[in-house]
């Protein structure tokens, strides 16, 4: 049998801004702020601001695994089919677009399918499972991804589409159930060793195998395939790049943390080895620093900027980190590293909700970790979380009067105003009642941040105090001061 692997990224369909004035104007703002980055540092990747295509490295890295163990492969990302269809036809991906787009998959492709998704694409996940089955009923469907890790269970007895769930960091996991298949078919007893999986056994019950010690030495996993993504939209993506693994943080409403665990950081060497890789090999300049939190080893910051430094690479990049690990000293030696923006998390102006949300830092810690990164000449880009367990009437309109004051005081240059959705695997949707919120629906299609152009809809769920409505005109507050206010 010849090793054909099909690698699929669901869509994420994005808003259509023509909807709503306000988000259109808020978008609209800081799609201008983006530019006047992106024309400051001469940018070539990732020019389209806010509309960036961000590929799913996670999969790249999957098929990077994939590809060194002698498998062919094909990469449909439908995202960039959305992109392309909007483009050429002023219009969103539709399931006619999916099924039309499949159905010119060659066969010999359509027999061992891996599929990635997050919560709120997985009903696409699910269309693209069964049209691939309408095609070929004996192809075997593998789903990875963040969903499929905590909800492997309801997705196995909801759909027959889906044959196996992979749990977790997928690099070894996949190439382990592509050998079994290739080499065996679909056996259940050669199934049933691997690690970090989820399948249904012959009288459909669920079996779920001893959870996959996590991948020690990060550098021995291939660069992700970014050669996989269509050359027509190249200069639209956001290269990602990690230098670690994990969070050692414990924030309520964080999902990735509860999937990486402990921190496993990558050699500083072999991190600028692959920024230097794609500048010179494609002439990419501009990068997002992938990590949860930058910053959670001071050590390792300092070398990876003064490794950069040593090296002169033109290059500039992005990144997160939390505001309590923020100083003066490191700020300024990441803008000589080629730092452009920084992205913190303020979060909220009540400290008895960024306490229950187990934030472990203050809003006067947020403030001054925001003035030194301004003060060292680095772009500052902030997240904001409405409706978080707590929430107040008091306590929103104190986050909306202290977001006016940063924008008044010049204190930020971008927002990422969100509202809080308690995703699968996080604390807030395993213990609602716990939290003090009540969840309004398992319907993931619902399941949106609003931010990011992904698209916004009612929260799902609503605190003691204040009902999903008033979140969501809370959280459009919010988009409407930084509309008004942002210069």
């Amino acid at each position: 049998m010849v090793k054909n692997v099909l690698l699929i990224q669901p869509p994420i369909f994005k808003s259509d801004l023509g909807v709503d004035v306000i988000q259109g104007a808020y978008w609209n703002k800081l799609d201008k702020k983006m530019n006047d980055i992106i024309i400051e540092n001469k940018l070539d990747n990732g020019v389209n601001g806010y509309h960036a295509i961000e590929p799913n490295i996670g999969l790249l890295y999957v098929a990077a695994c994939l590809n060194k163990c002698g498998y062919n492969l094909k990469y449909v990302d439908f995202s960039v089919v959305d992109n392309d269809v909007r483009e050429t036809q002023k219009r969103p991906i539709n399931e006619e677009d999916i099924e039309k787009e499949i159905g010119q998959i060659p066969k010999n492709f359509l027999q061992f399918v891996a599929i990635s998704c997050m919560t709120v694409n997985y009903k696409w996940a699910v269309k693209i499972a069964e049209t691939i089955k309408s095609i070929n009923s004996e192809c075997v469907v593998v789903l990875g991804g963040v969903h499929g890790s905590f909800e492997y269970e309801n997705i196995l007895k909801s759909t027959k589409s889906i044959d196996i769930v992979s749990i977790g960091e997928g690099e070894e996991t996949m190439v382990e159930i592509a050998d079994m298949f290739f080499g065996y078919g679909m056996d259940l007893d050669k199934l049933s060793s691997i690690k970090s999986v989820a399948f249904r056994k012959g009288d459909g019950s669920i079996c779920l195998t001893p959870k996959r010690e996590f991948i020690q030495d990060l550098d021995t996993i291939p660069y992700p395939m970014y050669e996989l993504i269509p050359k027509h939209i190249t200069d639209d993506v956001m290269i990602r790049v990690i230098t670690s693994r994990g969070c050692s943080n414990n924030c309520s409403f964080c999902v990735p943390s509860k999937i990486f665990n402990k921190l496993r950081f990558r050699k500083v060497k072999c991190v600028v080895d692959e920024l230097e890789y794609y500048n010179k090999t494609h002439g990419w300049k501009l990068f997002m620093i992938g990590d949860l939190n930058f910053l959670s080893s001071y050590d390792y910051a300092l070398d990876f900027c003064n490794e950069i430094i040593k090296r002169k690479l033109d290059i500039v990049w992005i990144c997160q980190s939390r505001v309590d690990l923020v100083d003066e000293n490191i700020t300024k030696l990441m803008k000589k590293a080629g730092c452009i923006l920084i992205c913190l998390g303020i979060e909220s102006a009540d400290q008895d909700i960024l306490d229950h949300t187990n934030k472990n830092t203050t809003v006067d810690k947020a403030l001054n970790a925001c003035k030194m990164v301004k003060n060292a000449g680095i772009r500052l880009y902030t997240y904001w979380v409405f409706g978080l367990p707590n929430e107040t009437h008091d306590s929103a309109h104190a986050t909306i009067k202290l977001l006016r004051r940063f924008l008044d005081e010049d204190v930020i240059d971008f927002t990422h105003c969100t509202m809080c959705t308690p995703f699968p695997g996080t604390e807030l949707y395993k213990h609602p009642e716990e939290n003090d919120i009540t969840l309004l629906t398992n319907d993931y299609d619902d399941y949106w941040l609003g931010c990011d152009y992904l698209g916004a809809g009612l929260p799902v769920m609503e605190t003691n105090e204040l009902s999903r409505y008033e979140i969501y005109a809370y959280w459009q507050m919010a988009l409407a001061v930084v509309a008004g206010n942002l210069d």
